[in-house]
């Protein structure tokens, strides 16, 4: 396991951090250490969903999506990115980081992720997929 996370693993979440304006990012989470996760549903389709865990650039940003109804067992704690990423590819759970920043926000799945590592593993160069600017 050592040498996949070296050889693959470790490349590709840094090579999608350094795609991201923040190094670090704040994830909102239990007084006991569980992040918030979010389940979201189309507009054109509520029985298709996706789970994803929301991260902000800053603690402005993340205490401004709580808004005034903000749940006070919650509170919002700065994750390096890569933490992120790496939990983002290990989590089966969890479908997409989604991640604010001043300028907007933008959409990491995990698919891509994992993708992205398949090909570093089999030594292939990484191709962009449909749709996805992370590859």
């Amino acid at each position: 396991m050592p040498q996949v996370m070296a050889q693959a693993i470790a490349p590709v979440l840094k090579a999608f951090a350094q795609k991201l304006q923040s190094l670090e990012y704040y994830v909102c989470q239990s007084l006991e250490g569980d992040w918030l996760i979010t389940t979201l549903a189309q507009q054109s389709d509520p029985q298709q969903t996706k789970t994803v865990i929301y991260g902000f650039s800053s603690l402005a940003l993340a205490q401004q999506h709580q808004g005034s109804n903000a749940d006070p067992s919650l509170i919002a704690v700065p994750l390096p990115v890569t933490h992120l990423l790496f939990q983002l590819f290990s989590l089966a759970a969890v479908d997409s980081l989604i991640l604010t920043e001043a300028q907007g926000s933008l959409e990491i799945r995990r698919q891509d992720l994992q993708q992205a590592v398949q090909q570093q593993l089999l030594g292939d160069r990484p191709r962009q997929t449909p749709g996805s600017q992370w590859a």
